[in-house]
């Protein structure tokens, strides 16, 4: 974990140094401290950070978090201090799971804030900071700070990646996002995710995974609800960044019917020794397919004249590996449909679209 401070009437850019905090490049138990206080002082002021709401501060530590998760561009610098002294100690962070914390005193303290870099594997559940007053070696009095932070590990939370390198292959996340599609009477949640291999010693190809998702949810309306009736997703390469052959994909081709339990399915490719992975909960009948000749044009479809309860969501994903001559980045185009019947109105509800959402 990485620690600064900053003094109040200071520039935002400017902070002040505490030599007892240093910096912690990562937490060795559920809790962890430093400060320079005197025991025989009484503090002058103290103010502690929670996950909820409390006193004399600007937001909580679980707004910074959803803030820090949503605007990955806040303490970049300070995040990349902590992949360097973490790596120091033989400890390979992914970037993206490594978190920037700007908690923010709002009384009149001298020192106003504490900014943590705190990796995924380490949740901060309480931060304290306070100011004492110290007597120096000549006898005068001076504010010294005092910061603790309390947490607990979850190693469950953090992948850490290996370095770089022949034999330490890994996935490495390059973008992601979703789509909302509104039909009248329910709508379908699509996500999407790329990662590119490091650490290969392959010479010719990249190698990227491509991951999609989607829920479907029937509204609750006024009168008879609707059931999902089918829905699709499909992927496939942008023709500015066409891919040269397929690798791995999940799940296998053809009809297939999930079990409708409470248990996912789990869907994993795998490539010189680096792995990705996603999992969705199956029901019912559903289709996948590929297209031989296109890398990365793959389609997950549900429904066969079935029609969900009312009440049901469900849910689809596919996942796979495919090669691309070196050099750049690429892109995909994703397509997302889905439709709702009812029988008591004999009615269809459909929306659909592609890279956007859609509100129909």
């Amino acid at each position: 974990m990485v620690t600064r401070l900053r003094r109040s009437g200071y520039r935002s850019a400017v902070f002040a140094t505490v030599a007892a905090l240093g910096i912690v490049a990562y937490p060795a138990s559920g809790s962890a401290s430093a400060g320079d206080s005197d025991p025989h002082v009484k503090v002058k002021s103290s103010v502690t950070f929670k996950m909820n709401t409390t006193p004399n501060v600007k937001r909580t530590i679980g707004a910074e978090y959803q803030e820090a998760r949503s605007d990955r561009r806040q303490g970049a610098g300070l995040r990349q201090q902590f992949l360097a002294r973490a790596a120091s100690d033989g400890l390979y962070y992914d970037s993206e799971y490594v978190d920037y914390l700007k908690l923010e005193r709002s009384d009149d303290s001298t020192f106003k804030d504490v900014e943590i870099v705190v990796p995924r594997d380490y949740r901060i559940d309480e931060v304290t900071l306070g100011e004492d007053v110290k007597r120096s070696p000549d006898g005068r009095y001076q504010d010294v700070l005092e910061a603790s932070v309390k947490g607990t590990v979850a190693f469950d939370e953090s992948p850490v990646v290996l370095p770089d390198g022949p034999g330490f292959a890994s996935f490495a996340l390059q973008g992601s996002g979703q789509y909302i599609v509104k039909a009248r009477v329910g709508e379908m949640l699509a996500t999407w995710s790329k990662s590119k291999m490091t650490g290969e010693s392959d010479g010719s190809y990249d190698y990227w995974a491509y991951q999609r998702k989607a829920r479907v949810t029937p509204y609750d309306i006024s009168g008879p609800n609707y059931g999902v009736s089918s829905f699709g997703i499909k992927s496939y390469a942008s023709t500015s960044t066409p891919l040269h052959h397929w690798v791995d994909w999940a799940p296998a081709t053809g009809s297939r019917k999930g079990d409708c339990n409470s248990t996912p399915l789990n869907l994993s490719v795998s490539y010189l020794g680096a792995s990705a992975g996603i999992s969705f909960l199956d029901c019912d009948n559903y289709s996948v397919s590929i297209a031989n000749s296109s890398p990365g044009d793959m389609s997950f479809n549900w429904g066969s004249g079935v029609t969900a309860k009312p009440s049901a969501t469900r849910e689809g994903a596919f996942n796979w590996i495919a090669a691309r001559t070196q050099g750049g980045s690429f892109y995909a185009n994703d397509f997302q449909r889905v439709s709702f019947y009812s029988g008591f109105y004999e009615n269809t509800e459909s929306c659909a679209s592609t890279n956007s959402n859609a509100s129909c």
